[in-house]
């Protein structure tokens, strides 16, 4: 029970890190006034809020190096995402 404590805790603090990291990223490059990305802006800030208790209940045993992996898989997406989509929308 602690290790389950001490993964959601983890993943929890990464992704959140990570979660501020995209938002700003969102804010700087100007996303937020485009009404058509709201849903997939939505749709990450949920996914992020969910991952870490996925990622925990399924992070031990043989999975735990694929947790770890997609943990800092799905962190670096939600920074990096932001600048790809406003390059594509031409914003920022």
């Amino acid at each position: 029970m602690a290790n389950f404590i001490v993964r959601i805790f983890c993943y929890g603090v990464l992704l959140g890190i990570a979660s501020r990291l995209g938002q700003f990223e969102w804010t700087a490059n100007g996303l937020d006034t485009y009404a058509q990305l709201t849903a997939l802006h939505d749709a990450g800030v949920i996914a992020l809020v969910i991952a870490p208790l996925a990622l925990a209940l399924f992070g031990f045993g043989r999975l735990h190096g694929l947790c770890v992996f997609a943990g800092c898989f799905i962190a670096g997406a939600a920074i990096t995402a932001p600048l790809a989509i406003a390059r594509v929308a031409g914003a920022g």
